[in-house]
């Protein structure tokens, strides 16, 4: 299943002509989302009045939950020129760039559906059943065969809304971003086999137009998801720190196997995505120097031959012109150099704020 159809389904990016059915169905998927991102805060905060734990973790926790109701929003927002932005690019699908995004989906898919199996799984054999408490809100259950049942469903209902939904959306802007990189890489290649003699003016000119064309539909994909990539960076790098800060407060806990559980299922999510987030529209940048390089070599060969510039501007539009960097909002900017980066960044400051709270942590479970 492709991300593509999954937001189709929940109403972002709308056919011209929706039927009666396919409308119902969008506003019962985008009714559910606010359901279940109520159901998710009530859970935390039984689990704070309660469990007491962490205030500065369960704050982390709900605002990335929260990130994915902005994303919502945004995609509701965005909705109409999503649609044409896809119906523009879908001419542009290469079987190895679906691949490579299907396999990624599937990673993600894995996850979700393994995310309440683990719950299940760690309950059975481990005598762990803290997800019992906290799905229930410490309410129990007397028929087995029901809670197992609900457990699992609230489990893959809540790790659907937060991170799957937020790696959707990313999913879908890095489709957009690898189809245009995909273009560059041919259009490169392609002005790579041509003669020198060849280039002419003309030729130059149809190559200015198809980087010309790629360029805008880069311009309309920044529009649209420059806000929202920059919401679902800051839920990540939260979820980050309030991961590392669950391993090392609530590991040693009688419940401490679920809270590792959660910790890896949500760390490898937030980290998997993060690095997708940035290394795919990372592509971008780096074809338009290589389509750039082609053009300056095909100008120093027929330099070679004797053929002068015959049109100045048209060369310097070819060879000079600066690469488009995709980013979130203007202050995130998503190259591949930036991948080591954030993880650094992550670890540092994370650590850091894990260390600060641990010098508090002793005086306050004495009170």
């Amino acid at each position: 299943m492709s991300v593509v159809t999954v937001i189709q389904w929940f109403g972002f990016a709308p056919e011209q002509k929706t039927s009666f059915t396919t409308s119902f169905i969008n506003l019962v998927l985008q009714f559910s989302m606010v359901v279940m991102y109520v159901d998710v805060i009530v859970m935390f905060i039984v689990g704070v009045s309660i469990d007491n734990f962490l205030f500065k973790i369960v704050l982390e926790k709900i605002y990335s939950i929260s990130c994915s109701m902005i994303v919502l929003g945004l995609l509701l927002r965005k909705r109409r020129p999503l649609a044409a932005l896809l119906k523009k690019t879908s001419f542009i699908c290469h079987p190895n760039t679906e691949r490579k995004i299907n396999i990624i989906t599937g990673s993600f898919w894995m996850l979700l559906f393994s995310y309440g199996a683990m719950f299940l799984f760690i309950s059975k054999y481990s005598g762990d059943d803290y997800a019992f408490v906290f799905f229930f809100y410490k309410i129990p259950m007397e028929s087995e065969v029901l809670k197992y049942l609900i457990t699992y469903s609230k489990a893959f209902l809540y790790f659907f809304f937060y991170p799957t939904f937020p790696n959707i959306t990313i999913l879908v802007f890095c489709t957009l971003c690898h189809r245009c990189s995909h273009s560059l890489r041919n259009l490169s290649k392609e002005l790579e086999k041509c003669p020198p003699k060849a280039f002419t003016v003309d030729v130059q000119i149809k190559y200015l137009k198809c980087r010309r064309k790629i360029v805008k539909l880069l311009q309309k994909t920044q529009d649209i998801f420059s806000l929202i990539t920059f919401v679902i960076c800051s839920a990540s790098f939260s979820c980050c720190f309030a991961m590392l800060g669950q391993l090392i407060f609530y590991s040693f806990k009688h419940s401490g196997l679920s809270f590792l559980s959660d910790t890896i299922f949500n760390s490898v999510s937030a980290l998997l995505s993060l690095t997708v987030l940035f290394w795919i529209p990372g592509e971008v940048p780096i074809e338009m120097e290589k389509l750039s390089h082609a053009a300056r070599k095909k100008y120093e060969l027929r330099a070679s031959f004797g053929i002068g510039s015959e049109n100045p501007s048209i060369e310097r539009a070819l060879c000079e012109e600066k690469a488009f960097v995709l980013s979130g909002f203007n202050l995130v900017h998503f190259t591949k150099e930036s991948v080591l980066t954030v993880m650094g960044t992550i670890l540092t400051y994370g650590l850091l704020l894990t260390t600060l709270d641990l010098q508090s942590f002793p005086k306050s479970s004495d009170t």
